[in-house]
């Protein structure tokens, strides 16, 4: 599924998206955090289309922005709002 060109990483994520937002309805605030997380690949040389994702000449992998959804009352994880994944262009070891 992850190789067809014609599905897109937002619809795979669509309905969480959808769900989450109807979960933070009603609630009296909502924190969205957000982070960066490196996935790296460098131990599956197998895997096509990895950029580098740190210093190294070596490392290889792909970035993902997540913006996350918590309840201020009750510090429930009500779920991810947005995410954001892409791969640094570049040559190996290349900071882009």
């Amino acid at each position: 599924m992850l190789s067809n060109p014609q599905v897109k990483h937002n619809d795979i994520l669509s309905g969480h998206i959808d769900r989450t937002t109807e979960r933070c309805l009603g609630r009296s605030a909502v924190l969205v955090i957000q982070d960066t997380t490196t996935l790296s690949y460098t131990e599956h040389p197998s895997v096509r289309g990895l950029g580098p994702v740190n210093d190294s000449a070596r490392a290889r992998g792909f970035l993902a922005h997540t913006a996350l959804a918590v309840s201020v009352d009750d510090h429930e994880v009500l779920g991810v709002l947005d995410q954001h994944v892409w791969v640094r262009a570049g040559a190996q070891g290349d900071r882009g």
